[in-house]
């Protein structure tokens, strides 16, 4: 690597992987040469996010998972889902935990959740990490949601319980005062 904190050594049949980083994600399982950046971007232009999603999670790359995400099309979301091994699934969830907390698109990233859930939820139940990730962001997110409509409640009760005017037999306000 560019900071010479790692290194990979090839050898027949077997890839190592040496890191002093201790969250070193790369597991080359199921990973072939076929699989790289540039293959799973290929993928995504041909109109294949399901397998360019498997790719940039296979690579570990969340950089290219995000991308592959952005480019998905809602209507799309089921299937590309369906797609997805069930083992792929918690590796998706901690993505979309980080995403969460990271990102301004909260329901985009809140309907992945969900679809993840709903459809490889088996697989994630032995995942107890990326279950608690998720669940420590939506619960932060719920705070602050539930924070701003505590203010906007009492905004709305403040408004609607103050005085009004007095209306003169004409209809209009008493010189000097207007409606609002």
């Amino acid at each position: 690597s560019p900071t010479g904190r790692s290194f990979v050594a090839v050898a027949p049949g077997a890839i190592l992987v040496f890191s002093l980083a201790d969250d070193a994600t790369f597991a080359p399982f199921d990973v072939d040469e076929a699989v790289t950046p540039k293959a799973a971007l290929d993928a995504l232009h041909r109109r294949d996010p399901g397998k360019a999603l498997v790719m940039a999670l296979q690579l570990a790359d969340d950089a290219l998972a995000t991308t592959v995400l952005a480019n998905v099309l809602p209507a799309d979301l089921d299937l590309v889902l369906k797609a997805l091994p069930p083992a792929r699934a918690p590796a998706l969830l901690r993505l979309l935990a980080d995403r969460l907390e990271h990102d301004k698109d909260l329901e985009f990233y809140l309907r992945w959740a969900l679809t993840t859930l709903r459809l490889h939820g088996d697989a994630l139940r032995d995942d107890a990490a990326a279950l608690r990730a998720l669940n420590r962001v939506l619960l932060t997110h719920s705070r602050s949601l539930l924070s701003i409509l505590d203010d906007n409640d009492f905004a709305l009760d403040f408004l609607a319980n103050r005085p009004q005017p007095p209306l003169h037999p004409g209809g209009a306000a008493s010189s000097g005062e207007s409606l609002i």
